[in-house]
C-alpha cells in the first residue's frame, strides 16, 4: 500500500518561532513512518520546510520538505504545492489535525484525483480551539471551512475520548469519527499504583519552554511536598525558557527535588519506579498509537473516561504485572 503521511510540524514552535533543527531522526512521526515502511507500505513523509534541519540527513524514509509561505505562522504551515504532489498518487492519505492547511490541500488533491482517488484520514490530537490568535482562526475554521470540506475526509481518528468528544461539538458526523485510539493497556490486569516514598520520581521529557506547562508541574511538586509526599522531579530536556524555570524552582523552593538533565537521555534506560506526567495539551493525547510504535518499550496507560491514572511494567519492554519499575501516566487536570 502506497501512503503519504502528512504531518508539516515536527517542533513545536515557541512564541511564533521554530527551534532550532539538528535532526528529524527521532522525532515521533518520523519513527511511525519507519515502523510502517517495516510493516511493507511504502510511504512518503511530507513536512513543511521551516522545519529541515540545517544538514541534510538519511533518517530511513522518504521525507520531503515542501516550500512553505507566511513563514511568519508556523503552527499552520502553509504548503500548496502538497495539493499536486498528492493527486493520482497514494492509496492513503493520513494527515495530523483538522485545523491545517495540509489537511484542506489533502482534501483537494483527493478531489481532483480521477486516476487514483486516495482515502483520506485525519489524526485528530486537539481537543480544544487552538490558541493562536486568541482562537479565532480555529473557531473560524471548524465552524465555517470544516462543514464545508469535511465530506472529503473518510474519518477522523481521534487521540483520545477528549478529542473525539471536540470534534462531534464541531458539527462532524458521528459515523466519520471513527473509535478513539487507547493506549493498549488492560485496565484490569494494572491498576493505580498507590505507592509513594523516597524512591517515587516523576520524570518529564520536555522542551524547556513555558507552553510546555512545566510552571504547573513544578507547582504541583512544592504540593506534594507540602502534602508530605516525598518524590523528585526529573526533567529531560532543554529550550528557550530553561533558566527561567530553574530560577522558578529556586523561587518555589523546590530546587533541591528537580533535575534538570538538558541532555538527551533514552528513558529505556531508567529502572527506577516512575511516573511519567503528560502536561502539554490533552492528557496523554500525545502518546497514542504512533508513541506505541515508535516506542516500543514505553506503555503508558490511560482512562480517558475517568481520567485515571494507572501503571504498566516497562522493565522488559511490553507492559506485564509485577515487578519494581512502574511508569505512571499523570493526566492535566
Amino acid at each position: 500500500m502506497k501512503i503519504a503521511i502528512i504531518n508539516p510540524i515536527t517542533r513545536t514552535p515557541t512564541h511564533h518561532v521554530v527551534p532550532k533543527i539538528n535532526s528529524n531522526r527521532d522525532a515521533m512521526i518520523v519513527k511511525l513512518a519507519r515502523e510502517m515502511t517495516a510493516l511493507g507500505h511504502e510511504v512518503d513523509l511530507f513536512v513543511s520546510d521551516l522545519y529541515k534541519p540545517e544538514v541534510d540527513e538519511d533518517v530511513g524514509v522518504t521525507v520531503v520538505y515542501l516550500k512553505t509561505y507566511f513563514g511568519r505562522l508556523p503552527e499552520i504551515p502553509f504548503m500548496p504545492s502538497l495539493i499536486t504532489r498528492l493527486r493520482d498518487q497514494y492509496d492513503v492519505v493520513l494527515t495530523s489535525e483538522a485545523f491545517q492547511w495540509a489537511t484542506l490541500f489533502g482534501v483537494l488533491a483527493r478531489l481532483f484525483s480521477f486516476k487514483k482517488r486516495p482515502k483520506l484520514y485525519v489524526w485528530q490530537e486537539l481537543s480544544v480551539h487552538q490558541r493562536m490568535l486568541r482562537s479565532y482562526p480555529s473557531l473560524f475554521f471548524h465552524r465555517i471551512v470544516l462543514p464545508v470540506f469535511g465530506p472529503g475526509i473518510d474519518g477522523f481518528i481521534p487521540r483520545g475520548e477528549r478529542a473525539a468528544r471536540f470534534l462531534l461539538e464541531q458539527g462532524v458526523r458521528k459515523e466519520k469519527v471513527l473509535p478513539a485510539i487507547s493506549h493498549g493497556v488492560d485496565q484490569a490486569r494494572f491498576g493505580n499504583d498507590h505507592r509513594a516514598g523516597d524512591k517515587t520520581y516523576f520524570l518529564s521529557p520536555s522542551r524547556l519552554t513555558s507552553e510546555k506547562g512545566i510552571p504547573t508541574l513544578l507547582e504541583a511538586l512544592g504540593r506534594l511536598r507540602d502534602g508530605g509526599v516525598a518524590a523528585r522531579l526529573i526533567i529531560v530536556g532543554d529550550g528557550p525558557d530553561a533558566d527561567k524555570l530553574i530560577e522558578l524552582a529556586t523561587s518555589l523552593g523546590v530546587a533541591e527535588q528537580v533535575e534538570f538533565m538538558r541532555q538527551r537521555v533514552h528513558p529505556s534506560s531508567c529502572r527506577r519506579r516512575l511516573i511519567f506526567p503528560r502536561i502539554s495539551r490533552a492528557p496523554a493525547a500525545g502518546l497514542s498509537f504512533p508513541w506505541m510504535t515508535a516506542y516500543p518499550w514505553l506503555q503508558p496507560c490511560l482512562n480517558y473516561s475517568g481520567i485515571r491514572p494507572c501503571a504498566a511494567n516497562i522493565r522488559n519492554g511490553p507492559a506485564k504485572s509485577g515487578g519494581d519499575s512502574r511508569i505512571t501516566m499523570l493526566p492535566r487536570h
